[in-house]
C-alpha cells in the first residue's frame, strides 16, 4: 500500500531538505551589519531561531501539500530538536521520522511495529530481494526476489539458475 509508505519518504526528503537548509545557512549572520554585537545581545545566529525560521520556510515547495501538511503538523517538533534535543540526538532523520513522528522504521524494518524483514534486519530476504515496507510503517515484510532467486525468503535458485556452492564437503 503506497499510502503507508508516502508519509516516511515526505519526511525523508523534509529532512534531506532542512540538511540543506544547514548547509545554505552555515555562513550566514544575522544581517544588521553589527555582528559582534547582535550575537552578544541576540545569542548565536548558527543556534538561533531567525535561522531556524528560514530553514523551515524553505523545507517544502509550495505545491508539497503532504510536506507542508507535515511542517505545519509537526513544527514543534523540529523546534525542540533544534533547541533541546540536536546535541543529544544529531541524526535528524531517526529521532523525528522514526522515534518522534513514527513515520518510518529503521532499515531492516516494516510496518507500524517495526518488524525485522523476513530474513532479518541485518540481511533483509538473505541479501537476494527487497523487504516489501523496508524503512516504512507499511508493507508486510514479504520479499520480492532479485532475478536469479525464488522463495519466500529469496533461498532457492529461479529456474534456469543453478547454486555455485559445494554441498557435502
Amino acid at each position: 500500500r503506497s499510502s503507508d509508505l508516502r508519509p516516511c519518504e515526505t519526511c525523508r526528503e523534509l529532512v534531506e531538505r532542512f540538511y540543506r537548509g544547514l548547509e545554505h545557512t552555515a555562513n550566514k549572520n544575522f544581517g544588521g551589519g553589527n555582528t559582534a554585537w547582535e550575537e552578544k545581545t541576540l545569542s548565536k545566529y548558527e543556534s538561533s531561531e531567525i535561522r531556524l525560521v528560514e530553514i523551515i520556510e524553505n523545507l517544502c515547495d509550495s505545491s508539497n501539500f503532504e510536506c507542508n501538511h507535515m511542517v505545519e503538523e509537526h513544527e514543534e517538533h523540529l523546534e525542540k530538536w533544534w533547541f533541546k534535543m540536536k546535541k543529544k540526538h544529531s541524526d535528524l532523520f531517526k529521532w523525528f521520522c522514526i522515534e518522534t513522528v513514527e513515520v518510518c522504521c529503521p532499515s531492516g524494518t516494516f510496518g507500524p511495529d517495526c518488524l525485522a524483514c523476513l530474513g532479518g534486519s541485518e540481511r533483509p530476504c538473505h541479501g537476494n530481494g527487497f523487504c516489501s515496507g523496508d524503512g516504512t510503517r507499511g508493507g508486510d515484510g514479504s520479499c520480492r526476489c532479485k532475478d536469479k532467486y525464488t522463495g519466500p525468503f529469496c533461498l532457492e535458485c529461479a529456474e534456469g539458475y543453478y547454486s555455485t556452492e559445494e554441498i557435502g564437503r
